[in-house]
């Protein structure tokens, strides 16, 4: 298994892979933008009533994958409304929505949403494994880090006793 960069840190590589699954999920939710888009004006609407959410959050490896419905409140005194977004809930630690989560969808609509959520499952899957395995990797570099000082310093008070006898 050799590639042309291999990163000499796991715990780098790892960043790397995850940050490529993101990269992947903000692909597929700019495809699916446009897609929906072309099929919301082919049926003679204005907007598209659901979004894939892909948000970097702060910190290392951190980024949430979410479908929202999008709705527009109406101006006041008859002005121009604003999109609002809810997000929709997955329920669980689940890497998949349930079919429920997307009634208030048009058949053409749902199709594609569920298109898209059945590549999406194997990334969330791929981030979820990786944050866990990043948090086991650094977990036990920890401990090993202690363990070695620990005995460097054990054998160093050793060697001052010897010495001092």
């Amino acid at each position: 298994m050799s590639n042309n960069h291999e990163p000499h840190n796991p715990v780098q590589l790892l960043d790397e892979k995850y940050n490529a699954l993101v990269c992947l999920a903000e692909d597929l939710s700019r495809a699916f933008d446009k897609a929906a888009m072309k099929l919301v004006r082919q049926n003679g609407r204005t907007h598209i009533p659901a979004k894939l959410r892909v948000r970097r959050n702060a910190g290392p490896n951190a980024a949430s994958f979410e479908w929202q419905k999008v709705y527009y409140q109406r101006g006041s005194n008859g002005g121009k409304g604003t999109a609002r977004n809810s997000t929709i809930v997955k329920g669980g630690r689940s890497h998949h929505y349930p079919k429920s989560a997307f009634t208030f969808l048009s058949s053409d609509i749902k199709g594609l949403v569920w298109t898209v959520e059945k590549m999406m499952v194997p990334i969330r899957q791929a981030c979820s494994e990786i944050l866990q395995t990043r948090r086991t990797l650094l977990t036990t570099i920890n401990r090993a880090d202690r363990a070695i000082s620990d005995f460097e310093q054990r054998l160093s008070d050793h060697s001052k006793s010897i010495r001092e006898r």
